[in-house]
């Protein structure tokens, strides 16, 4: 994957969001978008050496477009900034683990995985988990690895107060306001040779693989 240009493309895109623009570059697009593929199924493969109950999945199932969903948002511009994958048993199916990883304008990646976005239910049952399996969680909360190259938990999307019947004095309490359980990092790959993206997006996603493997567990 050629990083660079498509960093640049995508910067380009961001200064003419429009179908005109697109149009006239889609050749540009397309080529920049198979390399993309080709990296989707290198990493499809590779994360199926540590984890196979991800198991072999289509490419063109990992991969978001790059039309905006502008139904709901004041910014009409159409297109998105940057090229991201995640990849999952079943995307269309709510509350399962995913792994992640996207490339933007400024040449950044950001790779993480966990669950985001979660149901009521599901929360629930994360909560009472990790009280009643305190040790289990704790592998995930303490893991060297995870705290040093992630930072723990990403804590972003948490509620201000203890949810409803829990003690706002459990010494769990921060895990148990999350509303996701997921990591994430930023890294600059102006510095990465192309020849060491895959490798650098596989290293962190075997970080993940524990997180991954408790959210499977605790269903």
């Amino acid at each position: 994957m050629e990083t660079k240009k498509l960093s640049n493309f995508l910067k380009t895109l961001k200064a003419n969001n429009n179908k005109d623009f697109f149009t006239q570059h889609k050749s540009n697009y397309e080529y920049l978008r198979d390399q993309f593929i080709d990296l989707i199924k290198d990493i499809i493969f590779d994360i199926n050496k540590f984890d196979k109950k991800l198991g072999i999945i289509e490419p063109k199932n990992c991969i978001f477009r790059i039309n905006r969903d502008l139904r709901f948002s004041k910014d009409k511009s159409p297109y998105k900034t940057k090229f991201s994958a995640q990849f999952t048993n079943n995307r269309k199916q709510m509350d399962l683990p995913t792994y992640y990883f996207h490339i933007d304008e400024n040449n950044m990646l950001l790779v993480g995985g966990g669950l985001y976005e979660i149901s009521k239910e599901k929360l629930e049952n994360f909560r009472e988990k990790i009280l009643s399996y305190p040790e289990d969680f704790e592998e995930i909360i303490y893991n060297k690895e995870i705290n040093k190259v992630f930072g723990g938990l990403n804590e972003t999307n948490s509620l201000k107060k203890a949810p409803h019947g829990y003690d706002q004095n459990n010494s769990m309490i921060k895990y148990l306001k999350l509303r996701s359980y997921h990591l994430s990092k930023e890294i600059s790959l102006d510095k990465i040779p192309d020849s060491e993206l895959e490798n650098l997006i596989i290293e962190h996603f075997k970080i993940i693989y524990p997180l991954i493997e408790w959210i499977r567990k605790s269903y």
